[in-house]
């Protein structure tokens, strides 16, 4: 069976509070659904990359980081999520 995959993206939008609101109520939501054989993926902007990762303790979030460098080899989410 294939392993679904819930990825969110959310490039400049989102300030630190609403980063974490964010990671809250997925975690409210996952819970409440018990999702079985889905990844659950946030791609915060970079300042609040750390936050996230905080808020996303003891859950099935994962946290990635972004980098969309104009090189060939920096498009590292949207690669990964081809590959999936």
């Amino acid at each position: 069976m294939r392993t679904k995959i819930v990825a969110g993206n959310w490039k400049l939008n989102n300030d630190k509070e609403e980063s974490k609101n964010l990671i809250k109520d997925l975690k409210k939501a996952i819970k409440a659904n018990e999702l079985k054989n889905t990844r659950v993926i946030v791609a915060p902007t970079f300042v609040n990359l750390s936050y996230a990762v905080k808020a996303a303790r003891r859950s099935q979030i994962e946290v990635v980081a972004q980098n969309m460098h104009q090189a060939a080899n920096g498009r590292i989410l949207e690669r990964f999520l081809q590959i999936c």
